[in-house]
């Protein structure tokens, strides 16, 4: 029998091709698992995006007008509630699956580190609010042990969002969706920082337990500053008092008119100084029981360990600490704490309480003195009773973002003689310092030198400034122009102690402009014309000073201009406001010079020059491959 071909068994498949087969089959598990895995994310990411635009709206409000505490303490644990969210889907399987691609992963890996940044700030946020409970004492003083409490929880917090926030501040977000990109810089902007501003609020609550009697009873000098009369940390020290502080509780003696302790030649006595202060303030008997010009250097530092030198000198009693406050502070914390009652029956709001001291209470501005007499009588019972009001006042997020104003402006500041105190008081940012520890300073100093010998006059408050600040930034200089315009808009009529009695109207002002120590000076104007000056070596820095006359309605203009080195194309700008009844009008410019290009820069905000901060700027370094297209 002829055997049947079709009865045998078909070959076995060569092995190849099962191979194959089984290639592609693990290939279409793995593109469906990654195509699961991607719906698993974006619909994670898209849920985590809304909860944290949520929270980020939240957070917004609550910055710009703070809740009472416990409304705030709501809010913070809802919103930590909802970044805990985030923060888990963002961390689920599919997520963690697509962040490992590369370029698809971007977008997954800037929305995660986005959400354990606002997760970690947030859980550092509600115990640091809880700690201010029971802070306040019942409005009889702080309760150092619960003050100590919070600051370990503040440098617990700083510690846990220190590596979120470098994580985010690290980001990039080339190749990734606009929206993303949003996303990111929005974050950034918004949380940035917050890992410093814990540290800087840990140091600030350790130094002030430390002044308020945790190691032993302190004794605080106090002075109010007169806006209307300039000096360099803010005006003249028209009203002081002593204070003393125990176990928490502060107790603040009569405030007195500083010239009732003051001398005149010859009978002066001067007392120690810091070498750049004398240098610079001596000619003008600045450290000397003459105490009228004792705040001319507007580093407080110096200024206030000369107050101490001189409270020594004329009241046998050496201060621990200077507190220095001027009326533009003063109303901000009195827009926090309340209304003023006044002893003569008048209510001063904080709105109102500039204009009062500042021009009404001048009244005629006679030389009589009991005029002056009955005004000096008012400041010491507004500022009494001001002090008083901020002393008994429990812990409030009002009063707390009033303070922190005040000293973001440098309308208030606060020195320590103990070197470790005062340099955490330094890193809180309530010293005063005026050393930009590097950087290039942006510092305009005006002080009021009067009418003529033997009289002041009162017209700071009616002058109007601006200053603009135009860099040009190269890979190794950076050529800075600043410009600087003060308009006298002061009315007839103020009387001879306010306008003057000898050039009515005039200010005659010591100008000063300040650079970095490395800067060469190339040009400085008053109105178009080169002018003489001094050059001074402060502390961190350099500055030129000049004498002017500005007449009522007259404008006097300045220009300065320096060249500073700089290495690869960074520059940093250290801006301080002289703290003034009203602001001055900022504007910064920054451009490349001919050849760069610039890169990215931070911190350069325009308007009303009301808080001390930081201008960055940095060339844009093409890496090799940009180099190359473009050549």
């Amino acid at each position: 029998m002829i055997p049947d071909d079709t009865d045998e068994p078909a070959p076995p498949a060569p092995r190849s091709r099962r191979s194959l087969r089984g290639a592609w089959i693990t290939l279409g598990v793995l593109v469906l698992l990654v195509v699961l895995a991607g719906v698993w994310a974006v619909v994670a990411g898209l849920r985590a995006r809304s909860g944290l635009e949520a929270v980020r709206a939240d957070l917004q409000r609550v910055r710009d007008n703070p809740p009472a505490r416990q409304e705030l303490l709501r809010r913070l644990k809802a919103d930590a509630a909802k970044a805990g969210i985030a923060h888990d889907q963002m961390h689920q399987l599919g997520p963690a699956v697509i962040a490992h691609l590369p370029f698809l992963g971007r977008s997954v890996v800037a929305e995660r580190t986005i959400a354990d940044a606002a997760d970690a700030v947030l859980v550092a946020a509600v115990p640091a609010v809880e700690a201010t409970d029971g802070l306040g004492g019942g409005g009889t003083g702080l309760d150092l042990t619960r003050l100590a409490a919070l600051h370990r929880v503040l440098v617990q917090g700083a510690t846990d969002t220190a590596g979120p926030l470098r994580a985010l501040a690290a980001l990039r977000t080339g190749l990734t969706p606009g929206v993303v990109g949003s996303s990111v810089h929005k974050a950034q902007t918004q949380l940035g920082g917050i890992s410093d501003d814990l540290t800087h609020a840990a140091a600030l609550t350790d130094a002030v337990g430390y002044l308020l009697g945790s190691h032993g009873p302190k004794t605080l000098y106090i002075g109010l500053e007169n806006n209307a009369e300039l000096r360099g940390t803010g005006g003249l020290v028209s009203t002081f008092a002593l204070a003393h502080a125990s176990n928490g509780h502060l107790t603040i003696d009569k405030f007195r008119d500083s010239q009732g302790i003051a001398k005149l030649p010859p009978d002066i006595v001067s007392v120690p100084a810091p070498a750049a202060y004398a240098a610079a303030y001596g000619p003008y008997l600045a450290n000397t029981t003459l105490w009228l010009n004792a705040t001319m250097d507007a580093n407080v530092p110096s200024s206030a360990a000369v107050l101490a030198a001189l409270t020594q000198q004329s009241l046998g009693t050496k201060p621990d600490a200077v507190l220095l406050l001027d009326v533009a502070g003063m109303a901000k914390i009195v827009s926090a704490t309340g209304p003023l009652h006044l002893a003569d029956g008048s209510t001063l709001t904080g709105d109102q309480l500039i204009r009062s001291l500042l021009v009404t209470y001048y009244g005629d501005g006679s030389l009589d003195q009991s005029v002056q007499n009955a005004r000096h009588a008012r400041l010491a019972d507004a500022a009494s009773r001001g002090f008083a009001a901020l002393a008994s006042h429990e812990s409030d997020t009002s009063v707390l973002k009033a303070l922190a104003t005040a000293a973001s402006g440098r309308h208030l500041a606060l020195w320590a003689a103990d070197p470790a105190t005062e340099g955490e008081l330094d890193l809180a940012g309530v010293s005063g310092s005026t050393d930009p520890h590097g950087r290039d300073l942006g510092l305009v100093t005006i002080n009021n030198l009067g009418d003529s010998p033997g009289y002041g006059n009162k017209l700071d408050y009616y002058a109007q400034r601006s200053f603009d600040v135009h860099v040009v930034l190269g890979e190794h200089t950076a050529d800075v122009t600043e410009t600087l315009r003060v308009t006298n808009n002061a009315p007839s009529g103020l009387g001879p102690y306010v306008e003057g009695p000898q050039h009515p109207g005039r200010m005659h002002l010591l100008v000063s402009l300040s650079a970095d120590t490395a800067a060469t000076l190339t040009a400085l104007d008053e109105n178009g014309k080169p002018i003489g000056f001094t050059t001074q070596h402060m502390i961190g820095s350099q500055q030129v000073a000049f004498p002017s006359d500005i007449a009522p309605g007259d404008t006097t203009t300045w220009t300065f201009a320096y060249t500073v080195p700089v290495t690869k194309g960074h520059y940093a700008l250290r801006l301080l406001p002289q703290p003034l009844a009203k602001a001055a009008a900022l504007t910064v410019e920054v451009e490349a010079a001919h050849g760069s290009t610039l890169g990215v820069v931070t911190g350069g905000q325009s308007g009303d020059w009301t808080t001390s901060h930081t201008v960055t700027a940095d060339l844009s370094h093409l890496d090799w491959w940009h180099r190359k297209l473009t050549l």
